[in-house]
């Protein structure tokens, strides 16, 4: 007892440990989500995820007037890739579907397209159970629910190979149902190809062992083999690489562009930096402005770049960065590097088109750094600069196409090589969700060794989470294995040692999963060699088809010329033309923008800091309260187009009780002789038409009554708050 006792104790450390762990990164990405969120209003904008929210949390009666004008315009819904719909998606379109299925009332319909086996974006939010709910609605009467398992994309020995791997009986009796459950919903009927005048070919090969630990080296070779074999560049043949992430594909991109492959492209974010001439070029940089940088003198000194610029020899380290940094000063970066870049292509094989390509980027990033940077700046940021630069490359026709597989989804290709190299087992993760049917959900780190079996909670997370992550990597690999048309090829995990000779009971990763199908290689092996590309369509059937499909020609309605107004110009009165040349003009309107800027940086101050009116709007008003800081907006309203800034709104309660206070910041000075009475009650008259302007976008906006919307100038020269009121301007 004592032993289980420190056993549970240990366990129980464990976990708070993690907890720690779980609120430091809660934190982190707190402040960087206000941040982030803060800057976005402050411009006005909304992000994709916004959209969702904001119907949600919308008042049921605004609501139901929206979801009526749409359901009266709209009679058909069409929704597709259901699989990857979010819960907060859902919820926002809900009504309008439920309103419009029902079999065919009123001549409204709902058409839904899904597969269960495809849902790989639970990682942001994705919930496919929303599609077993639809398909439990579409078995009621007047609904239709038809399964679809004839494909039209592949042949016989491709199909035959996903029901032998994702079969549902060889899932479920591969992958441990006791220790995660992991095939709680996975369902897999056996799918057959439409097209059956060709078998097709599958193969099946084993990565490379080059040391104790796999690595994505180990399937250069297996790939440059098979690419060799079918060359398919020259018989014309679609060919795509699938990889599971971003940085394996550009290292097999490296890897082909270095052993003879003529045009491969990663369609992927990837650095402009990946061509090794350009980092003999950043290392010019860091040694012109560092001496004593020996590293970066190597790496010049001993590329062909070195060799190329300077023939006789390259110069010692001192003398080499002193003539760097003249030439960087003298000539600019641009300059510099087109010079250091006619250098190196006078040397043979140093210079071929793809480095001219990375090139043509490298001098637009320098272009933008000279043009950018502050004087203070030294020259050796510009290697983090031009780091964070990505770009993406596209393939053209006839490329050996490398892409992550969630980039593949929708697509196909003649033939697919699928590099299965597995980091992790399929069910692998850093968090656990807890409380995962709850409101709000909540996640943890995920305690180390088996310390989550000491709390109840933990231990049902930890097998939820497990399940979640066995489905999704099941279905990445479902969708590789799918976008083959003629050919498929597998290069498997290479096994550990302690494993070799094994029969493996249960699947920990895809490759496990392909081995106990015991899937080999099958089908036709020459198929490339009787491989036949679709004729080119001729400019006369191209031109007829385009007749066909065109739709009915767009009529625009006449322009209607709208009138823009701006509420923070609308009541300044006029001054003479002599004042234009007065000596001084400008400096309160600089100075009323300078102000601005300065206040907008506040978010709130402690109680203690508010010793006058104007500071104690800048005091938080309740631990619930949002702010909008300098946030613009532009709505359209009784034939209008209205431009305005709010200063500073503070947001407070939720729901139906949800009020909000707008703070106008104002720099004017009292007149000569003008006591301060009549200062605030003139400002007060004055501003009162902006304010209700204000207050009504604002309502707009946020719906929000405009009678729990108050308004408050601050008046900086005199540090008073002068709340104006909804009828101080009659």
């Amino acid at each position: 007892p004592a032993a289980a006792a420190a056993l549970r104790l240990a366990k129980l450390r464990l976990a708070g440990e993690a907890l720690r762990a779980t609120r430091g990164a809660f934190l982190l990405m707190y402040a960087y989500s206000a941040a982030s969120s803060a800057r976005m209003r402050r411009l006005g904008l909304l992000s994709f995820d916004d959209l969702p929210r904001l119907v949600c949390a919308m008042p049921k009666a605004a609501r139901l007037n929206l979801e009526y004008r749409m359901d009266a315009r709209f009679d058909h819904w069409v929704l597709d890739e259901f699989q990857d719909t979010s819960r907060e998606q859902w919820k926002a379109i809900s009504n309008l579907i439920d309103e419009s299925g029902g079999g065919g009332r009123d001549g409204k319909s709902v058409f839904i397209v899904g597969d269960p086996k495809q849902s790989i974006y639970d990682w942001r939010g994705g919930d496919v159970r929303i599609l077993a709910e639809r398909a439990c609605e579409a078995q009621r009467p007047g609904n239709l629910l038809e399964p679809l398992v004839e494909s039209r994309r592949f042949l016989p020995a491709i199909s035959e190979a996903v029901n032998r791997v994702f079969g549902e009986a060889h899932v479920r009796s591969a992958i441990d149902m006791d220790a995660s459950g992991a095939t709680f919903r996975w369902r897999c009927a056996a799918h057959r190809s439409h097209d059956v005048s060709q078998p097709g070919f599958v193969e099946v090969v084993q990565a490379h062992k080059a040391g104790r630990q796999a690595a994505i080296s180990d399937f250069f070779a297996p790939i440059s083999d098979a690419l060799a074999a079918v060359r398919p560049w020259e018989k014309g043949i679609s060919v795509a690489i699938l990889v599971r992430r971003s940085d394996d594909g550009a290292a097999i991109l490296e890897h082909l562009k270095a052993h003879g492959v003529p045009d491969a492209v990663f369609e992927g974010d990837g650095t402009i930096m990946d061509s090794p001439a350009l980092s003999a070029m950043v290392a010019m940089v860091r040694l012109a402005e560092h001496p004593g940088d020996a590293y970066s003198y190597n790496v010049f000194a001993r590329s062909p770049l070195g060799r190329a610029m300077f023939p006789e020899g390259v110069p010692p380290r001192a003398e080499l960065s002193a003539r760097l940094l003249a030439d960087f000063s003298r000539m600019g970066m641009a300059r510099a590097f087109r010079s250091a870049r006619e250098a190196l292509k006078a040397v043979p094989d140093s210079w071929n088109a793809f480095c001219e390509a990375r090139f043509e980027d490298f001098l637009k990033c320098a272009a933008e750094f000279e043009s950018t940077r502050p004087p203070s700046t030294p020259l050796s940021a510009f290697e983090r600069f031009a780091g964070h630069k990505r770009r993406r490359d596209f393939a053209t026709p006839g490329a050996v196409r490398i892409l992550t597989i969630h980039a593949s989804k929708g697509l196909g290709f003649d033939w697919t090589i699928i590099p299965a190299y597995e980091r992790n087992t399929l069910a692998s993760d850093t968090y656990i969700d807890v409380l995962e049917n709850e409101t709000p959900r909540w996640i943890s780190s995920k305690p180390v060794g088996g310390a989550c079996d000491a709390d109840p909670a933990l231990a049902a997370a930890l097998d939820s989470m497990r399940r979640r992550q066995i489905y999704a990597g099941l279905c990445t690999w479902y969708v590789a294995a799918t976008r083959a048309k003629k050919a498929m090829t597998i290069i498997l995990h290479p096994l550990a040692k302690k494993d070799a000779g094994k029969d493996r009971q249960t699947a920990e990763r895809f490759s496990d999963l392909v081995r106990m199908s015991g899937l080999k290689s099958s089908g036709d092996p020459e198929w490339h060699l009787k491989f036949r590309p679709p004729a080119p369509v001729t400019e006369a059937e191209s031109a007829a088809k385009e007749a066909a499909e065109a739709a009915p020609p767009f009529v625009r309605r006449p322009r209607e010329a709208v009138a823009r107004r701006r509420p923070g110009e609308l009541f300044r009165s006029g001054v003479p033309a002599s004042a234009l040349f007065a000596g001084g003009w400008g400096s309160a309107a600089r100075r009323g923008v300078e102000a601005h800027a300065e206040y907008e940086k506040i978010e709130w101050l402690e109680p203690a800091a508010a010793v006058n009116p104007f500071l104690r709007a800048f005091v938080k008003p309740s631990p619930d309260a949002t702010l909008w800081r300098e946030a613009p907006y532009e709505i359209f309203a009784g034939g209008r187009w209205e431009s305005g800034r709010f200063d500073r709104v503070v947001f407070q309660g939720d729901g139906e009780g949800r009020r909000a206070a707008i703070y106008d910041f104002k720099t004017n000075t009292p007149r000569d002789g003008e006591t301060r009475e009549a200062f605030e009650e003139r400002m007060r008259a004055s501003y009162a038409p902006q304010m209700r302007s204000y207050r009504t976008a604002l309502s707009r906006l946020a719906s929000i009554p405009t009678e729990r919307i108050s308004a408050v100038l601050l008046l900086a020269s005199t540090a008073s708050a002068i709340p104006v009121a909804e009828g101080d301007d009659d």
